[in-house]
Parts: structure tokens; C-alpha cells; sequence
């Protein structure tokens, strides 16, 4: 990191809700720092030229946030973000997803981003199988009724229902239901994994532990914005 006049701030963890006192965190950031300038002014320009961001605005924001996250620390992250750009913490990580989604998969987002941001964010879980056969209709029929719809034309719910009706001919109270189950056994898997490394916490160092911890931040926070949860 370029060095330069620094700040010394402090960065409260968690806020009045949370049910265990976080204790403040002080963290310097460095204020001469020219390519985050840069990088800032190019994301304020972004939100400022297209007001509700569209796809492309937020791909291109995500690969923005990537390139400012390489060059701060953890604590310095969250203090930028909470200073410098006119979004949370948590949709900053959905940018972050979905430009890497795109980077893998450039042809899909040439495809699917038409469709909006919320449709894809549901489109980018799918595997490859369920994908192709989604694509390879042009109308869709929407659960157990006579309608018929192309994806451009059909609400998100919808498209929550045909995907339900693609991964297993379920209803779709039985494919949310069993979605969830799944989910929760990986959750619970991780959990005991946690249990396992705390046993042995004084001896594993502290940089791999953090990378880990972010990745679950971006899982919990891809189930916020889905799910608008924590508003």
C-alpha cells in the first residue's frame, strides 16, 4: 500500500442490535493513497450516470470493489465502504459475486443480463444441466396453470417456479423445502468444522481463518440480498 498522511479512525463492530457488545477496532487508513481516489471517483461516476443500477453497472462496480479490496486490509475495507461509496457493505459483496460470476461465465451474462439483476442473481445458482434445459425452451409453463411465458416476460416468482418445476418436477413449496434442507446440512457440516478448529485455535494462523471468515460474510450476505432479509 502507498504510504502517506494517515487518519487513525475506530470502527465499531455490529451495532445496537446485536446481542454481545462488539468492542471498537482502531484501524489507519491511509488518506494519500491515489489509486483508491481513482477507483472511488470512478464508482461515485457510475452511481451518479445511471441512478438504479442496471447489470452492467454493477459488474462493472464489482470489478471496481475487487481491485480496492486487493489493496486493503479487512479493517480498512469495511472503513472505506462505510465512507466513500453510496451502498452497503452488503451489496458491494453482490457486485463482487456477480462480476466474478461473469468473468466465468461471460457468454451466460451476455445472454441473461437482459433479464435483469434479480432474475440473474436466481440464474447464476443453477448448474450447467438445469441451465441448458431452462435456455432450451423459448415459453416456459408457469406450475400446475395454463399460463405460458418467455424468461424476459415472466416475474421473478415465477421464474422461482419454473426452476423449482426444472430441478426435480416438485411443487414448489417441495422444492423450496428440500433446497433448504440441503443447505441446512452444509450449514451444519460447517458449523462442526468450526467446533474442530476452535480446539485447536492456537494453532492456525490468523490470514487463512480470515479469508475463510469473508467467503461466509458473502454467503450470508448473497442470502440477504436474495431473501431481503436483516432489513
Amino acid at each position: 500500500m502507498a504510504t502517506g498522511r494517515s487518519k487513525r479512525v475506530t470502527v465499531r463492530r455490529g451495532n445496537g442490535n446485536s446481542p454481545v457488545a462488539q468492542p471498537a477496532t482502531t484501524v489507519t487508513l491511509t488518506r494519500a493513497h491515489g489509486a483508491i481516489r481513482t477507483l472511488t471517483g470512478r464508482i461515485l461516476s457510475i452511481t451518479q450516470r445511471t441512478g438504479k443500477l442496471d447489470v452492467d453497472a454493477r459488474v462493472e462496480i464489482g470489478g471496481i470493489l475487487v481491485e480496492v479490496q486487493e489493496q486493503l486490509d479487512y479493517g480498512e475495507w469495511l472503513l472505506w465502504l462505510d465512507e466513500s461509496v453510496p451502498f452497503t457493505e452488503r451489496s458491494a459483496r453482490s457486485y463482487m459475486v456477480l462480476r466474478e460470476w461473469t468473468a466465468v461465465h461471460p457468454g451466460l451474462y451476455q445472454q441473461l443480463a437482459p433479464l435483469g439483476p434479480s432474475k440473474l442473481y436466481l440464474l447464476m445458482a443453477l448448474d450447467g444441466q438445469t441451465m441448458r434445459a431452462l435456455l432450451k425452451r423459448k415459453k416456459h409453463r408457469i406450475g400446475d396453470t395454463e399460463k405460458t411465458t418467455t424468461l424476459e416476460l415472466m416475474t421473478v416468482r415465477e421464474l422461482i417456479m419454473v426452476i423449482a418445476e426444472l430441478t426435480g418436477a416438485l411443487s414448489e413449496e417441495e422444492a423450496s423445502e428440500k433446497l433448504v434442507g440441503q443447505y441446512r446440512r452444509r450449514v451444519r457440516g460447517v458449523l462442526s468444522a468450526t467446533a474442530a478448529l476452535a480446539e485447536h485455535s492456537d494453532l492456525i494462523p490468523r490470514e487463512p481463518m480470515e479469508e475463510l471468515y469473508i467467503v461466509l460474510l458473502e454467503a450470508a450476505d448473497q442470502l440477504a440480498e436474495l431473501f431481503e432479509l436483516g432489513e
